[in-house]
């Protein structure tokens, strides 16, 4: 039995439509290629999604339902579900349209619940896999190398989700360029640019005990400050993907008492601010490089302390 693939039934879509027409049924489609309707659905969540992903209009979506009417849905459901947030799951459960409406009206999930005037859920422990998965419709979809504005504008997550997770955006571009999830047809200049993201980067050498060269992203800072936490009089209470970073306790100076202290790393203290973090929400910002002179935290700038470090071993 031949496997069928996205990219097999993309072209497969594409072709029917130079046959019949640019918007056809599932039903004609299995009629022409034989490939099993219901087979497409499941690859790729519904035929709705499958249209869209090849850049077609489904038949059923001629009927040109408005962007009021979707909010309505997007309300009516929420009340039912008594949230004050939809997730897509949900969406799809009760048969509603499909993705592909809500993208081409809306632009993206966040900002179809944004202006239904419900709550923009923050998932935590999304799955790589997820993420570069999106990275690559997006890709398909637009056709081009996305950027951080393509992603926050069209894409389902933020972009900042990519940089706290591998380091920087050219890290994360550079992840999807290697994973099962990159559209077939690479363009030469993407490839030239894999090979460059492909390529390792060292810092200087500080020879601390368990890393021989500085950090030259965020996550290489939040491997050092493990492993200088104890030293510089920090235990460390929790990591994680969303912001602040971690939660840590330090001991006042002078008393007997520990703090409760709430941790964001940045490879850069201007980074903060970039990715539109709120100042609130955090006490301490760790980074390799101190950048930032109106910064309203306090900052703990490693490069300036390594050498004491260094010194203790």
């Amino acid at each position: 039995m031949r496997k069928y693939t996205k990219e097999y039934i993309l072209e497969k879509l594409r072709e029917t439509a130079t046959k019949i027409g640019s918007s056809f049924k599932a039903t004609e489609f299995e009629r022409v290629t034989g490939i099993d309707r219901d087979l497409v659905s499941r690859i790729f969540g519904s035929w709705y999604d499958a249209m869209t992903a090849a850049e077609l209009e489904p038949i059923a979506s001629r009927r040109s339902i408005t962007k009021p009417e979707l909010i309505a849905q997007a309300k009516i459901l929420a009340a039912e579900l008594q949230k004050e947030t939809l997730t897509k799951t949900e969406w799809k459960k009760k048969r509603i349209y499909s993705e592909g409406v809500i993208r081409r009206r809306f632009g993206s999930w966040p900002n179809f619940l944004k202006e239904a005037g419900l709550k923009i859920g923050r998932r935590r422990d999304i799955p790589n896999d997820e993420l570069l998965a999106e990275m690559g419709r997006l890709h398909n979809l637009l056709g081009k190398k996305i950027s951080t504005n393509d992603m926050n504008s069209r894409g389902e997550f933020s972009s900042n989700i990519y940089i706290r997770r591998w380091g920087s955006w050219k890290n994360a571009w550079s992840c999807y360029l290697d994973s099962p999830y990159v559209i077939s047809s690479r363009k030469p200049q993407e490839i030239d640019e894999y090979k460059q993201l492909s390529k390792r980067y060292f810092g200087e050498i500080i020879n601390i005990h368990g890393l021989l060269h500085a950090p030259v992203n965020e996550l290489g800072v939040i491997y050092l400050f493990a492993l200088a936490s104890k030293r510089l009089g920090y235990n460390m209470e929790a990591i994680q993907s969303e912001f602040p970073d971690a939660v840590a306790k330090r001991m006042l100076p002078g008393q007997k008492h520990w703090e409760s202290i709430r941790i964001e790393f940045e490879y850069e203290s201007s980074s903060f601010k970039k990715h539109g973090h709120d100042p609130k929400g955090c006490d301490l910002i760790v980074c390799w490089q101190h950048d930032w002179k109106e910064c309203p935290l306090p900052v703990l700038e490693l490069r300036k302390i390594i050498k004491a470090l260094v010194e203790e071993k």
